[in-house]
């Protein structure tokens, strides 16, 4: 506030807020109030980031080998391929390596495939690997395997980092109010604002582009309601946002046919910055030895309403000279229509690094989608490719699909190759679900040489499930196939097998039968199981508990083992995974104490997810004076000291989480004490919540008596109220055991005349295990209320 609005009075700073530009003041002398109305811009701005919440994985230790292998049978001959890879995970780190191992008549020969050593930086967010590396580039469209190093910028370490640009929203409110927004007509933010400025960024959206619809509504119900369109795309950075990716080592030759086949020396090298949130550069190059040096530069810039463009130019030095290579991307979505544009041109000199699918020159794509809404999809692309080595080859591809009532699905597809041949042929196809986990389809294809009719029938896969399998039938003009496939899942590996029976020119049964899973040790601990996946968990409840419903990410994923254990084999690396024991699927005595366990894992890490489960030993009971009263209900019940709870209706008592042994029980229902005790046995403790009888309290010497009548049986006790203490005298306790009953039976006493004094108490046995479902076990708690 500035010195010149501000005066001492008294010792106290008054501020002369009449004297603000833009400020009104409004006193009402005779009430004494006064109404000031400030500018939101006087206001701090809030600002509000919607951000995903930031996170770390959690690191582990151990080690896992998969296995993959395959007996194939065919007519004249039979081979075993097997497929091994070794994984060992350290704090943040996956040593790598696998094998592919062929027997059959003709060879027998074992061959490496990759090793690599994986190291995930998540602070600095950035991977490092070591050893054999898969490497593309999207300027130059080529594919190397290098044996060396790649340091780079990897955000998909970091989830809650959004790379490209989204919509911001700013405004100002005078009064309390509540901002709503949608997008695309579906809520994405709701929260409450106080006056003066605010700013929304980083709404979230689904689509490149679409309309942001804020409703802005203040304490007085006044609504305003500001609608804007949006335009963002994947392939932008936001501003200042930046990555890299540096690749350096020896081209690999003759991949799986040799293990260490290494030639030419080659680097490369890519860097993109998001200049402002509409503009994004990039930067590439390679080095191949002394055969040639590659530079070039990608622009993406949106236009907006205009759509992406995407020009590239590069330059290149080699042996042959100088050449070079210009292109251009163009895409854009509209409400209906879908449309994507690239070319690449290069010069006869210009320097195309190895591929592993070839070198190509000149390329040519044109991509066109149209949503006729409820009439369906069209598709149309086109694409020519000219190589250094090899023919061109146009292909073209013209598609319709469509969706009946939400469940049949229908396809068509016309497609013309050209290269050395042209080829024609067409495909049409319905598919048809039934029910939840079946599904069924029937396709037709055609080209220049035949015709073919398939049906399908399949059960959708499910690792939950044990069984799975699904069979097609193939009809030609030249011969007939029936193929089937049936599959097993268990506790310890995946089984499959498939067999294939052809008639036509020759008949020939071919079958060929596999297994995959895993051996797995971890925590000191060895486990044989299913197939891993991705990340990997394995349950473990200790001590151990059957049959408890395991729920991930929340779906059902199986049932613990006698051992208390369950393998998960597939879990989202770097997103937050929810792991939870079902209460539901617990018996009544047994307690999970913390049963919903939520972590991030590392990618190809395996983890022990530990639950604690414990036993809840409870016992019911009845409590009542000699006189034949109950206690008021909410009167307070101890054990051992300990308050357990309070007294219900006519007298019922619960006790939870007792032990075995002799407790002390005390009531006190407000004018005075009485405690009593209760001898709890291990076969009372082997039943679900068992009822141990009736006991009786004496205000005057706190004697008790117990007593336990036999199952369905009523009997008629007359105490005398003159004669208390005569209590022992006319009941005498005895107690018999037996396997699943224990009984307290009452001697019997003559019946003594009836007067007024004396007190007719009925009292009906119950047998030990009164409950045997938590439906009952509820109702009875319901009971105890008053």
């Amino acid at each position: 506030m500035p010195e010149e609005f501000e005066k001492l009075i008294k010792n106290q700073v008054y501020v002369c807020v009449s004297c603000i530009k833009g400020i009104k003041t409004d006193i009402n002398y005779s009430l004494l109030t006064a109404n000031i109305t400030v500018p939101p811009e006087y206001f701090v701005e809030k600002k509000i980031e919607m951000k995903r919440e930031k996170t770390k994985p959690v690191e582990s230790k151990g080690w896992f080998v998969g296995y993959d292998t395959l007996y194939s049978k065919y007519s004249e001959n039979q081979q075993i391929r097997t497929y091994i890879d070794f994984n060992y995970f350290f704090s943040n780190k996956v040593l790598f390596t696998d094998f592919l191992h062929y027997y059959s008549d003709e060879e027998n020969r074992l061959i490496r495939s990759n090793t690599t050593l994986r190291i995930d930086d998540i602070e600095n967010i950035r991977k490092i690997e070591i050893g054999d590396i898969y490497s593309q580039n999207s300027i130059w469209n080529y594919y190397l395997r290098v044996g060396g190093i790649r340091v780079g910028t990897d955000y998909n370490l970091r989830p809650d980092i959004i790379t490209y640009p989204l919509p911001d929203f700013a405004g100002k409110v005078a009064a309390p109010s509540s901002v709503d927004i949608f997008v695309n007509n579906a809520k994405v933010f709701s929260q409450d604002l106080k006056p003066g400025p605010f700013e929304i960024r980083d709404i979230p959206v689904v689509t490149p582009e679409g309309n942001v619809k804020v409703i802005i509504k203040d304490v007085l119900g006044r609504e305003k309601v500001i609608e804007i369109p949006y335009f963002t795309s994947k392939n932008l950075l936001k501003e200042g946002l930046s990555e890299y990716s540096v690749t350096t080592g020896f081209l690999r030759k003759n991949y799986l046919k040799k293990d260490f086949d290494y030639s030419k020396f080659v680097t490369s090298g890519s860097y993109r910055k998001g200049i402002t949130n509409r503009l994004t550069v990039g930067f590439d190059s390679y080095l191949q030895g002394m055969d040639g040096l590659n530079a070039g530069v990608t622009i993406n810039y949106l236009l907006n309403r205009f759509g992406l463009f995407s020009p590239t130019l590069s330059l290149s030095r080699s042996q042959n000279g100088t050449g070079f290579q210009y292109g251009l991307e163009y895409s854009k979505n509209f409400t209906f229509l879908r449309v994507r544009l690239a070319g690449i041109k290069s010069s006869d000199k210009f320097f195309q690094p190895n591929s592993v699918f070839g070198s190509p020159k000149d390329y040519y794509n044109a991509l066109i989608g149209l949503n006729l809404s409820k009439f369906g999809f069209i598709n149309f692309s086109y694409i020519k490719r000219t190589y250094f080595d090899s023919p061109e080859s146009t292909n073209i591809n013209l598609s319709y699909t469509k969706n009946l009532f939400n469940r049949i699905n229908i396809s068509m597809a016309y497609n013309i190759y050209k290269s050395n041949i042209t080829n024609r042929s067409f495909r049409g196809s319905i598919s048809i679900p039934l029910g939840n986990k079946y599904s069924s389809s029937l396709t037709f294809q055609k080209n220049k040489d035949q015709k073919k009719y398939t049906f399908n029938f399949s059960k959708q896969y499910d690792p939950a499930e044990k069984l799975f399998y699904r069979g097609r039938f193939d009809r030609t003009d030249s011969y007939n196939n029936l193929y089937g496939e049936v599959g097993l899942n268990t506790e310890y590996t995946s089984l499959y097998s498939q067999i294939s029976y052809i008639t036509g020119n020759g008949n020939s049964l071919d079958y060929r039968l596999g297994a995959q899973g895993s051996l797995i040790y971890i925590d000191g601990n060895f486990f044989l199981r299913k197939a891993v996946q991705n990340s990997f968990g394995i349950v473990k409840i200790e001590p151990p508990v059957e049959n408890a419903e395991v729920i991930a990410n929340n779906k059902p994923v199986g049932k613990t083992d006698k051992n208390g254990t369950l393998f998960l084999p597939s879990l989202y690396p770097y997103y937050p995974n929810e792991i939870k024991i079902n209460p539901a699927s617990l018996d009544m005595k047994t307690y999970i104490d913390k049963n919903i366990l939520s972590f991030i894992p590392y990618k190809d890490h395996g983890y022990i997810i530990k639950f604690r489960s414990k036993k809840i030993n409870s016992v019911r009971l009845k409590i009542l004076f000699p006189e034949g009263e109950f206690p008021e209900p909410g009167t307070s019940l101890y054990v051992d000291g300990k308050k357990v709870g309070v007294i219900g209706y006519k007298g019922k008592a619960f006790i939870e989480n007792i032990s075995e042994g002799e407790h002390t029980v005390t009531i006190d229902y407000g004018y005075s004490k009485c405690d009593f005790k209760i001898n709890i046995g291990k076969e009372v403790l082997n039943k679900v919540v068992p009822f141990i009888g009736e006991y009786l309290c004496d205000l005057k010497d706190n004697r008790i008596i117990a007593k336990k009548e036999e199952k369905h049986t009523v009997q008629k006790i007359y105490i005398e109220r003159t004669k208390p203490e005569k209590i022992e005298d006319i009941l005498k306790k005895k107690t018999t055991t037996k396997k699943h009953t224990a009984k307290k039976e009452i001697s019997k006493q003559k019946r003594l005349p009836k007067t007024e004094n004396e007190v007719e108490i009925s009292v009906k046995d119950y047998s030990l295990d009164s409950f045997d479902t938590f439906e009952e076990f509820l109702e009875f708690r319901e009971s105890l209320r008053p």
